[in-house]
């Protein structure tokens, strides 16, 4: 395609640091110097995904953050709708394509303080489909930037740059409706990152065999289940078995539920979470629930951000309230070194 880097080979040029070398041979820093990253996904679409990244970013402002929320819906892409800002200049396409020399140069501002806007890419998904690599860079990119908080707004799905970009950020959040097919379809996602994520924990080629059997649920397969496939790994090395299980202590991501109508509806997270730490061994851990609102269609419509329209609603206090439990989840985190 024309104007697009081959395969990105030669996007590893945007992936440098101040001082002019590889990000991967910078030294390490400790965390708090970088920004931290939500990723925010869902299982499919229509979930309310971009409303949460949206609102959530403009919370995060409100309480004196600098703010960057990014739109990484490959082919999708709305949140500056959310936001209430018109179609930027240049974009996160321009940046993957060589248009725009810096990530800063695709920030755009939105009328809220403490808060820009990185629009997300144009036309086909599969055309930014990048390796695992330049994926991990290109997080790390993200991480230089003057930031406090930065806001992955994600594809709907278990595609690869979801996955990815979800496993990399510092926070993972999957926005669930509670509904039956909401929830079979979130569930799939987080057992896509689950095995995803085991896999990147170990280097043994067979114990990665056994996490693609166990991630395909095969009636015909020998490994079924993560019962199944720890009991494997177990026999198979005692260490490596060891380290997987110390691995799933930092494997925590959060779970919201949107459009909730009644007690049962928002503790379908906290059911999820029994449910995933009996069948997985991990902990999904819910974070809050959002109250369904009638008049959130009238923000839409405006193309206004729904916590400024109506900031005394039920709604924008459970957005508010989810804000400062994930801000609080990092303000008691001690610093360590990534």
């Amino acid at each position: 395609m024309d104007g697009y880097y081959d395969d990105f080979e030669e996007l590893d040029s945007h992936f440098l640091s101040p001082e002019g070398l590889p990000i991967s041979e910078q030294k390490r820093f400790p965390k708090p110097d970088y920004a931290r990253i939500w990723a925010i996904a869902s299982g499919k679409g229509g979930v309310g995904k971009s409303f949460v990244s949206a609102n959530l970013a403009i919370a995060m402002a409100q309480k004196g953050n600098q703010v960057l929320a990014v739109d990484l819906d490959f082919g999708g892409a709305n949140l500056h709708s959310s936001l209430g800002t018109s179609p930027s200049e240049k974009t996160l396409s321009d940046f993957l394509t060589g248009k725009a020399k810096s990530l800063e140069d695709c920030c755009q501002e939105t009328p809220i303080p403490n808060l820009k806007v990185i629009q997300g890419t144009l036309g086909s998904a599969d055309a930014f489909v990048l390796s695992r690599a330049q994926r991990a860079e290109l997080v790390q990119l993200f991480k230089l930037m003057p930031f406090d908080t930065i806001i992955f707004d994600l594809g709907a799905g278990t595609g690869a740059n979801v996955i990815e970009f979800f496993l990399q950020a510092d926070t993972g959040i999957t926005v669930f409706l509670p509904e039956p097919t909401s929830i079979e379809n979130g569930y799939r996602f987080l057992k896509g990152v689950y095995y995803d994520y085991l896999s990147q924990s170990t280097s043994d080629l067979t114990i990665q065999k056994w996490i693609k059997m166990a991630s395909g649920n095969r009636v015909s397969s020998l490994i079924k289940s993560p019962g199944d496939l720890f009991s494997a790994i177990k026999k198979h090395d005692p260490e490596e078995y060891l380290k997987l299980k110390s691995a799933l202590n930092s494997f925590n991501p959060f779970l919201i539920v949107n459009q909730t109508r009644t007690e049962s509806d928002r503790n379908t997270a906290t059911q999820i979470s029994i449910a995933s730490k009996r069948y997985f061994g991990a902990g999904f851990n819910p974070i809050g629930s959002i109250n369904y609102d009638s008049t959130v269609w009238q923000s839409v419509r405006k193309r206004t951000p729904f916590i400024l329209d109506f900031p005394n609603s039920n709604t924008s206090h459970q957005i508010e309230s989810i804000a400062s439990k994930l801000a609080t989840h990092y303000a008691k985190a001690e610093s360590y070194l990534w």
